[in-house]
């Protein structure tokens, strides 16, 4: 058993996607990536990854199922990492998190720049 310990490998499997064929398909896609950010790559690689996706996608929302919890701080190495590369950050625990999070998603048409904000640099946390 290689990976006992959890957590999952998103920049191994990213870095994976962009190099395959399918790495196109991602440009000016919105990029939908749901985990709690418990990764087992380094940070520097996940932010590394992020990075490029960045510049390749139109948007990137990252759904987290404890972004919604009272108090959550994305304080995991690998959220911590990605996070400046995201433009949303949504709960996703719940159904209704769900419905929340695809109403939100209507509003990708914006063509302002490329972030959704323009009040805070940073993503905001929706609860």
């Amino acid at each position: 058993m290689t990976d006992r310990f959890g957590g999952t490998r998103i920049a191994t499997n990213l870095r994976g996607l962009l190099a395959s064929p399918h790495g196109d398909a991602v440009r000016g896609a919105v990029v939908l990536i749901g985990s709690d950010g418990w990764d087992s790559d380094p940070p520097a690689e996940l932010a590394a990854v992020m990075a490029r996706l960045s510049r390749r996608a139109h948007r990137i929302v990252w759904l987290n199922p404890r972004a919604g919890a009272p108090g959550f701080a994305p304080l995991v190495a690998g959220m911590a990492a990605a996070l400046p590369y995201c433009d949303r950050l949504l709960p996703a625990a719940t159904f209704r998190d769900l419905l929340d999070a695809a109403g939100q998603l209507q509003s990708v048409t914006c063509t302002e720049g490329r972030k959704w904000f323009t009040a805070t640099p940073t993503p905001r946390i929706i609860a």
